[in-house]
């Protein structure tokens, strides 16, 4: 579709603001908020650019895990004694996507806003944020191996307004997550071993109904931590720091009448997820009908997914919980 602006329209002006520049994918809300990293044992999302240098559009993902033996004691034979190491691989395909706003010639631009090449380039950058954003919460989100209900819930189908979250649950998914084998790892931020849970803001809205809430948010996190993990998180409780994000995945359709609202909350460690690049930005302006009709592209090719191993989620828990329906009527 072609995108026009009449001469009633209420952005028409007289001058065209000529500041076009380059999008971005550090709009991302992963990215801002420090999830994504080049290190894989100290990143929520493990960044991979090894296909923008070769071709292909697939890579595949290695992972060594801690050493268990005891160890061989004293002058017992260490020869024929050694450890196996214990590995795991998967895959992430990457595919090219891109959007585009164009514009239907001389007299729209002539009408339109003195920003709106501005505008243009600000919906698009943040279209690509958007998009890789979602991308990451549905791979981190999708048929999770490790589930915590809230309350007495032991199924989405037994899910009712008592299974909120509390901290109580989240406690309880820390201490699974650092005692099962493997073990979820942390990641180190501010010389602290930290877990990350991201939660919908109506399941934040419960969080703040706990009677501990605001025990926890008085003493949230040490005071001069810059971070972007701690300074843009919510709170900081039991070693997890807390975020909140709308794409987190809802349903409307739990309980046993099959209309209780619902959340897929997401407990993360490191290595929960890869992302890999072959082009992290595409950014093309193009002229049309004889340089009348000017349009832009933004684009990336890229993939994402969930790390596993043995069939199992890596780094990753869900926390399925009632989530308050808020609306403008309530």
């Amino acid at each position: 579709m072609i995108t026009a602006f009449a001469t009633g329209n209420p952005l028409t002006q007289k001058i065209w603001a000529k500041d076009w520049i380059d999008s971005s994918i550090d709009r991302s809300y992963f990215a801002r908020n420090g999830f994504i990293g080049t290190d894989e044992d100290n990143s929520i999302i493990w960044k991979r650019t090894d296909l923008q240098n070769q071709k292909g559009d697939t890579i595949y993902l290695g992972n060594v895990q801690e050493l268990t033996n005891a160890g061989v004691p004293g002058d017992n034979p260490m020869e024929n004694n050694e450890e196996e190491l214990d590995t795991y691989d998967d895959s992430l395909v990457i595919d090219q996507i891109r959007n585009a706003v164009r514009l239907e010639g001389a007299m729209t631009i002539q009408r339109a806003a003195t920003e709106l090449r501005k505008y243009i380039r600000n919906v698009l950058r943040n279209w690509l944020a958007n998009k890789i954003d979602q991308d990451i919460f549905t791979a981190l989100g999708s048929s999770p191996t490790r589930v915590f209900y809230g309350g007495t819930a032991t199924s989405t189908g037994s899910i009712d307004s008592t299974s909120k979250i509390t901290f109580a649950l989240i406690s309880k998914a820390k201490t699974n997550a650092i005692k099962i084998t493997p073990e979820i790892k942390t990641v180190m931020v501010d010389g602290l071993d930290i877990h990350v849970l991201v939660i919908h803001p109506e399941v934040y809205y419960d969080l703040k109904a706990d009677s501990t809430y605001y025990g926890f948010l008085e003493y949230a996190q040490p005071r001069g931590m810059k971070n972007p993990l701690w300074t843009r998180s919510r709170l900081y409780a039991d070693g997890v720091v807390i975020h909140e994000h709308r794409h987190v995945a809802t349903a409307s359709n739990w309980g046993t009448d099959n209309e209780q609202p619902g959340a897929t909350n997401l407990f993360l460690g490191a290595s929960s997820g890869a992302i890999a690049f072959a082009k992290q930005r595409i950014w093309k302006e193009k002229l049309f009908d004889y340089d009348n009709s000017p349009g832009a592209c933004v684009g990336s090719i890229f993939g994402v997914t969930k790390l596993g191993f043995n069939s199992e989620d890596l780094a990753v828990q869900a926390l399925r919980t009632y989530r308050t329906s808020i609306s403008e009527s309530t």
